[in-house]
């Protein structure tokens, strides 16, 4: 990875492409497919893939030499098959995770809450809709007052001429 940058430090924008690259991993497939026209075998290189891309909004220039980056380091071949994007992001460690993150739960059902944190979350939405609304009134009295000086100034000008 360090290899990509030249000063050898890791930039910002490299680190959002490796983050959309692995988030968006999925896509990166359908544009392999749609470049390798459904052929899971075939090689497809950086400027078919890039041709293919930019139907996709979501992919980005600098995913796309990332991913064909780590495919070279990969595979020492600047072309990339189907079974590369196992190896980049392995789909079986994400649907752990995401499973694992979907049991968790502070409480398995409502009888589990307590009284307190009831109170304490009807509270919170009372207060959150206050200052909404507060918020609202407060805006409307500011705009009023602007209105009518408006009013006036445009009279005043009209009486005197």
């Amino acid at each position: 990875m360090t290899s990509f940058s030249k000063t050898g430090r890791i930039s910002y924008p490299l680190f959002s492409a490796l983050n959309g690259l692995l988030n968006n991993i999925h896509l990166m497939k359908k544009v392999y497919l749609e470049a390798s026209k459904g052929v899971v075998d075939r090689e497809v290189s950086r400027d078919e893939f890039i041709n293919s891309g930019q139907l996709m909004t979501h992919v980005t220039p600098l995913e796309v030499d990332l991913l064909f980056h780590l495919s070279l380091h990969l595979n020492k071949s600047e072309t990339m098959i189907l079974s590369d994007f196992a190896v980049i992001a392995p789909e079986q460690y994400y649907t752990k995770v995401n499973k694992h993150i979907l049991k968790i739960k502070a409480v398995n059902d409502k009888g589990e809450r307590g009284l307190l944190t009831e109170v304490l979350e009807n509270c919170y939405r009372f207060a959150l809709g206050s200052l909404a609304g507060g918020e609202y009134v407060l805006l409307l009295s500011s705009l009023v007052p602007v209105d009518v000086l408006e009013s006036t100034h445009v009279n005043s000008v009209h009486a005197y001429n």
